[in-house]
């Protein structure tokens, strides 16, 4: 599977919806000393999304090193915890296997890649604005190009993307990947 960190297509592409949790449960989760806080929201969202229909697509919202869990308090679960372990626990009791990430945030400041490429996961950094991935031109061609090597080079891992924000529509990856090809081929 093609597992995407979403950020830059923060998809990233048309996806399913990464349900946004019924509570607001960022409130005060920041409450131990010298606590490293979590991105705006990122307790509101489900840690991963449904695949994207007639893809090898899983979305996921952006796992965090460890240290941002450290010296959360009490009011803080072991559930709360999504770093890049708990998704491949995740990915692995699903029976899928991630071979591709491409994160399409615009920081480096959640995880370091290795946490990726020492367990021999492909990772592919596009760096794109949120909201407006979608007219980064560069952007949507590079993470074609990426996505189409992959493919090419496997036919049975999944590849994943994240991103920091929930994906509204599914349409946006569908449109994004599934027509890039013909817009890339237009432009040129």
């Amino acid at each position: 599977s093609v597992w995407v960190r979403f950020g830059i297509i923060e998809t990233r592409f048309m996806m399913e919806t990464i349900g946004k949790a019924s509570n607001d449960r960022n409130v005060c989760r920041n409450n131990g000393p010298n606590a490293r806080k979590l991105p705006d929201r990122w307790l509101d969202y489900d840690p991963v999304g449904k695949p994207v229909k007639g893809t090898r697509f899983v979305p996921f919202k952006t796992p965090l090193s460890t240290d941002f869990f450290t010296n959360r308090g009490k009011d803080f679960g072991s559930d709360d915890v999504f770093d890049v372990k708990a998704l491949l626990g995740y990915a692995s009791a699903h029976g899928k296997e991630i071979g591709l990430v491409i994160d399409l945030t615009a920081t480096e400041k959640y995880y370091d890649p290795c946490e990726w490429t020492d367990r021999g996961i492909e990772y592919v950094k596009i760096r794109c604005s949120g909201h407006s991935a979608h007219t980064q031109t560069d952007g949507v061609r590079h993470f074609f190009d990426v996505v189409t090597a992959y493919l090419n080079r496997n036919a049975n891992n999944e590849f994943e993307y994240c991103r920091g924000y929930r994906i509204e529509r599914e349409e946006y990856l569908t449109s994004l990947y599934g027509g890039c090809e013909q817009r890339l081929l237009i432009a040129d």
